[in-house]
């Protein structure tokens, strides 16, 4: 069986480990997107993905545009292509190319389709998510499902620490469906229930100190690391770690100091903070950035 695995970040390197458990470097190749500029020193470094397949030795494909590769992936003619966060839409004649086309999708479908299900699920509070086996057709996740798993979303997960655990989830539903993965029957997936999971738009990003202090926890978590959630002072923009839920009372956006953290205060309740980034800057205390302040102590966040 040849397998042309498509992705780019951590949770389809997972998936690559699984398949090379079972299948041989010749039967795999791997799809992924360009090297990009990556971290704050910007440079030029391969995906997750790619940096896993040239490390293992596994053939490396990693085309700006699809259509670059279409007479070789042609003449390769894969048994079956499995997508895994590869950050993509794929054109009919790729979906036409293998006996089978695939997604491992990071959440219970119908349930967050689109590009961003695992930050989705966590700012709207689930209390589960899980990885959908789905066969691809035309359309952003809308097509049978021939698997699925459950996992529980943890109180203090976050998007990296739950894409992690769910990257674990889908290489072990791989290794569970790939031995009848041409046979596996597909059940249609119902409208009923179904939501949409876009990438976060930079708006979404700032903390509303108005809101309840459970969602703007919510939000925090669903933003780390990428793209990050973050407070206003005056014009400086300040990022903001996990935060803990606090059943007191405070005006929104107040700050009290608390030793090395801030409690601020939300609509209902408030959050402790004991991690920020203020612009420019890396990780450290609220306690920190204050003795940099020289005796000016911010009051109020926005």
């Amino acid at each position: 069986m040849r397998v042309m695995l498509m992705g780019s970040s951590e949770y389809s390197v997972r998936v690559l480990e699984g398949m090379a458990q079972v299948l041989a470097p010749s039967q795999l190749r791997v799809v992924s997107q360009p090297d990009r500029p990556q971290g704050r020193g910007q440079r030029v470094r391969p995906s997750p993905l790619a940096a896993y397949a040239l490390a293992q030795k596994i053939s490396l494909d990693r085309p700006e545009r699809l259509a670059e590769l279409r007479a070789e992936w042609t003449a390769y003619r894969p048994d079956v292509i499995v997508t895994a966060a590869y950050g993509r839409i794929l054109p009919a004649w790729v979906l036409n190319l293998p006996r089978r086309a695939v997604n491992l999708h990071a959440s219970l479908l119908p349930r967050w389709r689109g590009p961003n299900p695992i930050a989705s699920a966590i700012l709207a509070g689930d209390a589960e998510t899980g990885v959908t086996l789905m066969e691809m057709r035309a359309g952003v996740d809308t097509g049978p499902i021939l698997a699925a798993e459950r996992l529980a979303i943890g109180e203090v997960d976050t998007c990296t620490s739950l894409e992690h655990r769910l990257s674990e989830l889908a290489r072990d539903l791989w290794l569970q469906c790939w031995p009848k993965l041409l046979e596996l029957p597909a059940l249609a997936q119902p409208e009923e229930g179904a939501t949409y999971a876009p990438k976060f738009d930079p708006a979404r990003c700032q903390i509303d100190w108005t809101r309840p202090a459970v969602e703007e926890a919510r939000r925090i978590r669903s933003m780390s690391d990428r793209p990050g959630a973050y407070t206003m002072w005056d014009t400086l923009r300040i990022g903001v770690g996990p935060a803990r839920v606090l059943d007191i009372s405070i005006e929104a956006g107040a700050i009290r100091m608390e030793r090395e953290a801030w409690i601020v205060g939300c609509g209902i309740g408030a959050l402790y903070l004991d991690r920020i980034r203020p612009a420019g800057k890396t990780w450290m205390t609220p306690g920190a950035f204050c003795r940099g302040l020289r005796g000016r102590h911010p009051e109020r966040l926005a």
